[in-house]
């Protein structure tokens, strides 16, 4: 999964979905998390917690996407 970040930062996406479909999209997300984040300092009243499903439903779908890369990959 480090190897998919790194891949990810020096904007080499496709060898970063080779290396780790799960850290690719994780990596997609912190991106996402830091833009919200910024809009949170920025505008502090901004409610987030209503995406708390979306959030959690999302994490949830990368850890299975992770498993499902692990597993193929072990057993082929």
């Amino acid at each position: 999964m480090t190897t998919s970040w790194s891949h990810f930062t020096h904007g080499h996406w496709w060898q970063s979905v080779q290396a780790n479909v799960g850290g690719f999209l994780l990596a997609i997300v912190a991106c996402m998390v830091v833009l919200v984040s910024a809009a949170c300092f920025i505008n502090p009243r901004l409610d987030v917690m209503r995406y708390q499903k979306s959030a959690a439903i999302t994490g949830l779908a990368i850890a299975l996407i992770t498993l499902c890369d692990w597993l193929v990959r072990l057993y082929r």
